[in-house]
């Protein structure tokens, strides 16, 4: 095991799983600061996914000896590398770290801590510093909710980073492993399914940095990330849905209609026409939905932002006169779709 000494025999290892890809240029700043966390019951798993460069990337890897556990496979995208990690980790918590980001030097120690002090959680989480190629910090973060218990909490926080995640690692026999026919936002569609699943605990403090370089993510074709973007709605439709979204949906009223809308509106940012025309439908099927959710819902098919916007006071307007409030907040519109790096 390796890491600082603030743990004893009795803790849960944590395995910090490295994917990498023609990655010299930052790989020895992510493995250093792994090797360096003072929560000392972890392990390095460093999955080098058929690197083509020379052998750079291979020679820092076998640098560190047998301090990290050092694995190669072909190439097959991050996804594969992520599987291969799951299945050879040893520990009880799940961290991954992209060989280009870094962890501050008690992350692991801080979710460890807190997962003692709530026993049941199973994702943590931690907000996020940007940084850029030379390691200045150029963003800070700025979250909007301190928990996650459904999929519309994670899109909110713009998706939460996985890299700022610690999961343990039951969450993957409920869930699944990763997608490997997704190779740009698997990270997205993960969170998702997970925070399905799961309530995420946000750690109070930003102890991951996510570095934003000229090279991310440029060998990604326009095409691949529109045909894993479709992947990502197939997910969301067929194994979340609106219930998933709003495990707390009551039956009656103009809340189910609002869910739906709020639904279509998603499955629209992302592109996603056929199940975005099936939202609205459904929404329009709500018994006693009421006039303004129906002219609402037509709005939005017929993407007029104006009409919508002018339906939105209209049915405020309806409400201070003595209508029922509605049960989803439809000012708190589906997002736009997460930038892919």
């Amino acid at each position: 095991m390796t890491g600082g000494a603030r743990a004893s025999s009795r803790s849960p290892v944590v395995s910090i799983v490295i994917p990498v890809y023609n990655g010299s240029n930052y790989l020895r700043e992510a493995v250093d600061s792994a090797l360096q966390q003072t929560y000392g019951r972890t392990e390095v798993i460093v999955v080098d996914d058929g690197s083509d460069d020379g052998g750079r990337t291979d020679a820092i890897i076998r640098s560190y000896g047998d301090r990290v556990r050092r694995f190669r496979k072909p190439n097959g995208g991050v996804s594969t590398a992520l599987n291969h990690g799951l299945r050879e980790m040893t520990g009880e918590w799940f961290a991954w770290l992209s060989h280009d980001d870094r962890f501050a030097a008690d992350r692991i120690e801080q979710d460890m801590i807190a997962a003692a002090e709530r026993p049941e959680a199973r994702v943590l989480f931690c907000p996020i510093k940007v940084i850029d190629g030379a390691g200045n910090v150029i963003r800070e973060p700025v979250y909007p909710v301190d928990r996650v218990t459904n999929p519309r909490d994670a899109l909110r926080l713009g998706g939460v980073d996985m890299c700022a995640m610690t999961i343990h690692r039951s969450c993957f026999a409920r869930v699944g492993p990763f997608n490997e026919a997704n190779r740009t936002t698997q990270d997205v569609e993960m969170t998702l399914r997970l925070s399905a699943a799961f309530p995420f605990l946000l750690s109070p403090r930003a102890v991951t940095f996510k570095r934003v370089h000229p090279a991310r993510g440029t060998e990604t074709e326009a095409g691949q990330v529109r045909r894993d973007i479709r992947l990502l709605m197939d997910v969301v439709h067929d194994h979340l849905s609106v219930r998933g979204f709003f495990p707390g949906l009551a039956d009656g009223g103009t809340g189910p209609a609002d869910a739906w809308i709020w639904m279509g509106d998603l499955y629209r940012s992302f592109g996603a026409h056929t199940y975005a025309d099936e939202a609205f439908r459904n929404a329009l099927a709500v018994p006693d939905a009421g006039w303004a959710r129906a002219l609402q819902v037509r709005a939005r098919r017929l993407n007029s932002p104006l009409l919508d916007r002018l339906l939105r006071v209209a049915q405020r307007l309806a409400r201070l006169a003595g209508g029922r409030a509605s049960a989803i907040d439809v000012s708190d519109p589906a997002p736009p779709p997460p930038s892919v790096s």
